[in-house]
């Protein structure tokens, strides 16, 4: 699911910057549409692998205090 959530970022994102994903600007990112559709991933991959889910939040938190 996540895949295809990704997938389907990279399609848009590309569509809005003529087709090529390695030019779009940072903002482009924050097109409601696709911050809805990752939040809604986000929120099943969680529901579905709620230790999975933890144990990655635990990683982004580390990586966060080392400074990474």
């Amino acid at each position: 699911m996540l895949t295809q959530t990704l997938r389907e970022i990279a399609d848009r994102l590309a569509a809005q910057h003529g087709g090529d994903p390695t030019t779009q600007p940072r903002a482009a990112i924050a097109d409601v549409e696709t911050v809805d559709l990752l939040r809604a991933s986000a929120r099943q991959f969680e529901a579905d692998h709620p230790q999975v889910a933890t144990a990655i939040e635990s990683v982004v938190d580390a990586l966060s205090r080392m400074g990474i």
